[in-house]
């Protein structure tokens, strides 16, 4: 069923994002992507909501990471029969509950779709982000605000688990087939750091925790837990 908004609302939200750009760095796109993020260079199709009409439009729920879709006020419609359809359907229910091929939550506003994670960063600053928003504890469907952190992309990278197919249950860590041997290794700016071979899968998932937490500080994926020392 498609609703019909009224176009002076619409533009008017889409001339409030120019406000979020004022101060940004010269180097960076003025408009976030398709992602809502300013880092590619890739430019939206149009522009975003502000921060202003995402909290107008959406309840979030910090301790859940839930977002709901707010009663709309039919001067949002272009008629008092699509606003009373709309929000006899949608109001006061769960939004952004699809879940994309990457596991992130995502919805629509106003046929634009977008991330949950991004929506909720810009709702509790008040601002779009223009880094990668990283969910800490590895499940991208809980955007709990204690679970998000912005994060450069890089730093995002570091914190996924092992490439699909690796032959250890460890990040980190490979067998190495001609010294009969489980490596250790982490990523750096300029490539790969050795740090050792071990006969033991679990010591030389232990080797890279250790160079982990050296090198990556809290963006950090730790294969062992630190207060138990227990596995994954």
């Amino acid at each position: 069923m498609g609703y019909h908004f009224n176009p002076l609302i619409l533009v008017k939200w889409n001339q409030c994002d120019t406000l979020n750009q004022r101060g940004r760095a010269s180097h960076l796109p003025t408009t976030p992507n398709r992602n809502a993020s300013c880092g590619d260079g890739i430019m939206a199709n149009k522009a975003l909501p502000s921060p202003e009409v995402l909290r107008q439009l959406l309840r979030y729920e910090p301790d859940t990471g839930k977002l709901f879709w707010r009663r709309r006020p039919c001067e949002m419609f272009a008629s008092s029969r699509d606003c009373s359809l709309w929000n006899a359907r949608y109001a006061d229910r769960e939004a952004f509950t699809s879940v994309s091929v990457f596991g992130y939550l995502r919805g629509s506003i106003f046929n634009q779709s977008l991330f949950a994670h991004r929506v909720i960063w810009a709702m509790q600053t008040g601002a779009w982000p223009c880094a990668d928003i990283d969910h800490i504890n590895r499940d991208r469907a809980c955007n709990m605000w204690a679970n998000l952190r912005s994060a450069t992309r890089s730093e995002n990278h570091r914190s996924r688990l092992s490439r699909l197919g690796s032959t250890s249950r460890f990040l980190g860590v490979s067998w190495a087939a001609d010294r009969k041997k489980w490596v250790a290794r982490i990523s750096e700016r300029d490539g790969y750091r050795h740090l050792g071979g071990f006969d033991d899968e679990a010591e030389a998932a232990r080797a890279y925790d250790r160079a982990a937490k050296e090198h990556h500080g809290p963006f950090a994926r730790l294969n062992f837990s630190e207060t138990t020392g227990g596995g994954l």
